[in-house]
């Protein structure tokens, strides 16, 4: 049997698609005013299609933030444990009914085959939320598919805090920040910051090294870097993890320690810090090395840049974490922390 010269499959998907972000956003919009109207804003024409109270929302889903609604005076008073209650009671019974009704129309506007499989129901409630862009936020959860949790939950979509070459130790301490900065505050995370850095300065090394995997060792020296002529006769400089291998190499030499520890060669998976400028071993920067012992006998704890690693491993992860909510770690106030 041959193949169809054409198919309808990429024209249907893309259908039930915009289908499905259509009642998506019609759900969002009835939902958005049916919380303009509870809390006594004024619908116009002008601002009818407006979704101020709805800070995220994607293909098939939508966060609604109700913090107007909890600021009325008959609830404002309310302890959190009460407010995750009203919120469930809320989502379950009035907002699941302006669903409902507006999935109804939906069926009917768009002459739908089988109706009863459009649906839309609660996921989640959360205390706090930032939204950093569309489909990338942070938020923790108090009640996930209709169960009250007894401990909030953290959830992250669309940012990539960590990565393969982030230090453990570090990957830890940022765990906390997103806690503070969803229901804490920014001296709270001034100090914090303070704890954390001492911990870390009396660290060794070993425990925030990164990690790479060395691809090419094919470069040369050339001034203050590593590199290698293309075919046009332009130079490439080498990556962080070449240019670490190779110092780490340089120095094995130096040293006179090849043999006791192995040089590092094309493929192989490395740890390396940035050092400080200049050191002792005249490194450029960074150094790499595959065994722990390496790093206590040459006293890299000594030439190790603490500096540039809490700055680049930590602290701009942080500064991604608190932009949507003003705060500034930099600036210097009445209670600024030095670190």
């Amino acid at each position: 049997m041959e193949a169809a010269p054409f198919s309808n499959g990429k024209i249907t998907g893309a259908s039930i698609t915009t289908s499905g972000r259509l009642a998506n956003r019609s759900c969002a919009l009835a939902c958005n005013n049916y919380i303009r109207k509870v809390v006594g804003e004024t619908l116009t024409e002008e601002n009818k299609a407006e979704l101020n109270h709805i800070p995220q929302i994607d293909t098939d889903s939508f966060y609604l933030d109700l913090t107007k609604v909890f600021k009325l005076d008959k609830f404002k008073d309310l302890d959190d444990d009460t407010q995750i209650r009203l919120a469930l009671k809320l989502s379950s019974e009035k907002l699941q009914a302006v669903i409902n009704e507006e999935i109804d129309n939906i069926s009917v506007a768009l002459n739908l085959y089988e109706p009863s499989a459009l649906t839309m129901e609660n996921e989640v409630i959360t205390g706090s939320f930032i939204s950093l862009a569309p489909k990338r936020y942070f938020t923790d959860v108090k009640v996930n598919d209709g169960v009250i949790l007894a401990k909030s939950k953290q959830k992250i979509v669309g940012v990539s805090l960590v990565s393969y070459s982030t230090p453990p130790m570090l990957k830890k301490m940022l765990k906390p920040v997103i806690d503070i900065a969803l229901d804490g505050g920014e001296k709270q995370l001034r100090e914090y910051i303070k704890e954390q850095r001492k911990i870390f300065g009396d660290s060794d090394p070993r425990d925030f090294v990164r990690k790479a995997k060395v691809n090419n060792l094919d470069y040369k020296k050339i001034g203050r870097k590593y590199k290698r002529q293309k075919e046009d006769g332009s130079y490439l400089t080498a990556p962080m993890g070449s240019t670490s291998s190779l110092e780490y190499n340089r120095l094995l030499k130096q040293l006179d320690l090849v043999g006791k520890y192995d040089l590092i060669d094309k493929g192989d998976s490395i740890s390396y810090i940035y050092t400080q400028m200049p050191n002792k071993y005249n490194l450029l920067g960074s150094v790499a090395f595959t065994d722990d012992r390496f790093s206590e006998e040459v006293g890299l704890k000594d030439v190790a840049d603490y500096d540039k690693h809490w700055e680049a491993d930590f602290i701009k992860k942080i500064d991604i974490i608190i932009k949507p909510l003003k705060w500034d770690i930099h600036k210097k106030t009445s209670d600024f922390v030095k670190w």
